[in-house]
Order: C-alpha cells, then sequence, then structure tokens
C-alpha cells in the first residue's frame, strides 16, 4: 500500500486523532508505533466504533483502545503466504515488520487484487462478408 506512513500514529495520541487518521489515509487501520517505529498494536475502524458505542470520550488515548498482538507479516515473506494468511483469518490489512521489528510497511488485500488483474489486448474485427 502507497502511503502507509500517514497510517501510523503514537500510543499517546486520542481517539479524535484516530478518527482523523482513518479519514485522511485510504487504510482503515491505524498502526501504533513508537519513537523508532517499533508497532505497539494496531487499531481499526471496526475498534473505533466499538469505542463510540462504549461511549469512550474522544480524549480517550488510543493505547488504551489497541489490539495489542495483531498479525503481522514480515518483509522476506512471499506474497503468497500473506495473501492465504489475510484470506484465513478474513482481514483486510496486516502491517509488515522488518528484521528489527520496525514497520516497514502496509499490505492489504486490495494490493493483491490489483495485482491479479490481467491486461489482455485483443482485436475484434466483425461485419461484412470481408471485403470492403
Amino acid at each position: 500500500m502507497e502511503n502507509w506512513q500517514k497510517s501510523i500514529l503514537s500510543p499517546e495520541s486520542s481517539v479524535e486523532d484516530g478518527i482523523q487518521c482513518l479519514n485522511d489515509s485510504s487504510s482503515k487501520i491505524i498502526l501504533i508505533c513508537d519513537n523508532q517505529q517499533h508497532l505497539i498494536g494496531v487499531i481499526t475502524d471496526s475498534d473505533i466504533r466499538r469505542a463510540m458505542l462504549q461511549r469512550l470520550s474522544l480524549d480517550t488515548k488510543l493505547s488504551e483502545i489497541l489490539i495489542s498482538h495483531p498479525m503481522v507479516a514480515h518483509e522476506d515473506e512471499d506474497d503468497k503466504s500473506i495473501l492465504q494468511r489475510l484470506q484465513n483469518s478474513s482481514i483486510y490489512q496486516i502491517p509488515v515488520l522488518n528484521s528489527f521489528n520496525k514497520v516497514c510497511g502496509l499490505r492489504t488485500i486490495n494490493d493483491f487484487l490489483k495485482q491479479n488483474k490481467t491486461r489482455i489486448p485483443v482485436v475484434l474485427m466483425a461485419g461484412g462478408l470481408g471485403t470492403r
């Protein structure tokens, strides 16, 4: 996913900041990271909705509602494996970590759908008896 860095917030950010982040990014996930970009957890748009239904304040810190042990992929993991895990878990996005456990990307189910579009050039000639 391009511009995945827009999805990063600190655990001290508020729910309101999280809503703004989701609105500004094209993803449905917030990556909660420390100052060195180590993943602390994630928050999805569904987590924000649940927080609102529980009547949590917009000033509530994201650290209070984050998922602290999310499913992650590693940068050396092949696409087929990542896609299979996404499908088997019914999730739509997965943070990618490097060998230092720092966030280095975000893969979404849409990344794989875009890759699988096949372009086949076609020339269609129709009509007449083969004469002009």
